[in-house]
């Protein structure tokens, strides 16, 4: 009996090895998508703002080279295990609305019949007839297939991204790196730009930049893009603020409310202590609020101002359990603003 129950220990690690060996060939790969996120999340910004040609031409080969690493893998995988292996596929729920638009961005480029354009698209087919020739018998629904094929590439790069960004986070802590990744690419470039307020001309890289003045650019050519890159960094950060939740205190009293607790938590040694990640991040979240006041970008500053105003207004209707109606005026007021002052530029 004990010769059978030591027969079956021992086969229990060759049965659970296959299984052992698919885990930790998964976590390699998760461990190579999020390198990957963090060398192109580096790269793009410092490359210009990646609005260069070739910036962009390369965060596109490069995710088409991680891409085909990862399902490389999992085909080897899947041929070593003999079928045992399960290709891991992450999930969304805007796949089905995503392969939509990049199938009609597709019929844009496919030559169809003169006699389906019509029918699709009236004004594509009015447009072809003006010319001296005459629409082809086969022509595409896109007048300028050059463009829509180029904007197709870069719609692909950023689904790639949403993709691997999905496969290479998987729990809080890869997120939390995530956001500190960014966030600390929002203070070099603050740095960066502000060295280059002093320079004359101002550069990046060595070039000049002869679109930056007195406006804090960093890396990127256009300083709206950098308020941009600003915006989102600050809340990634402030919502990763929020979500932080304090040490736990050492011998820590109960303290009173109001201003005097306040008082006394501020010189409390054990109170600071609990709450010394919640500070670093909070001081994070405010050099980036300066970056982007700095910029001088309106919109960026006006976007951001409405959006912190939504999300007290939303957090103070849940605490008092009532109608967020004022945030829900206050998004709609700010977009209307918004698109009575795009009419201007028409």
């Amino acid at each position: 009996m004990q010769k059978d129950s030591k027969g079956l220990t021992s086969s229990l690690p060759l049965l659970d090895s296959p299984m052992a060996e698919q885990a930790a060939v998964g976590a390699q790969r998760r461990v190579f998508a999020m390198l990957s996120l963090a060398v192109l999340l580096v790269f793009v910004p410092l490359a210009f703002g990646g609005v260069h040609t070739w910036a962009y031409s390369l965060m596109q080969l490069a995710l088409v080279g991680v891409g085909l690493v990862l399902a490389g893998q999992q085909m080897w995988s899947l041929v070593r295990s003999e079928g045992a292996h399960r290709i891991e596929w992450i999930g969304h729920p805007l796949t089905p609305l995503i392969l939509c638009l990049l199938g009609w961005i597709s019929l844009q480029l496919v030559p169809l019949p003169g006699v389906v354009v019509p029918w699709l698209s009236p004004q594509a087919a009015a447009i072809r007839e003006l010319g001296t020739v005459g629409a082809p018998n086969y022509y595409p629904l896109s007048l300028y297939a050059f463009a829509t094929r180029l904007e197709l590439f870069r719609l692909l790069s950023y689904v790639a991204v949403l993709y691997l960004t999905l496969w290479a986070i998987r729990n809080p802590r890869d997120l939390t790196l995530v956001i500190l990744l960014i966030a600390g690419l929002g203070v070099f470039e603050i740095l960066y730009g502000a060295s280059q307020l002093f320079a004359r001309p101002p550069c990046i890289w060595g070039w000049k930049n002869i679109y930056a003045s007195t406006r804090l650019c960093g890396t990127f050519i256009n300083c709206d893009h950098l308020a941009a890159f600003l915006e989102m960094s600050f809340f990634l950060t402030f919502g990763l603020f929020l979500g932080l939740k304090p040490g736990r205190p050492n011998n820590h009293a109960g303290s009173h409310g109001g201003l005097k607790g306040l008082r006394q938590r501020l010189v409390d040694i054990h109170w600071l202590e609990a709450h010394a990640r919640q500070f670093l991040v909070l001081f994070l979240a405010l050099v980036l609020a300066t970056g982007l006041v700095l910029t001088q970008s309106r919109g960026g500053v006006w976007a951001a101002a409405v959006s912190l105003g939504t999300i007290f207004l939303l957090e103070r209707a849940r605490r008092q359990g009532k109608s967020p109606w004022a945030a829900i005026v206050l998004f709609i007021g700010s977009l209307v603003q918004q698109f009575i002052n795009s009419l201007t530029y028409f």
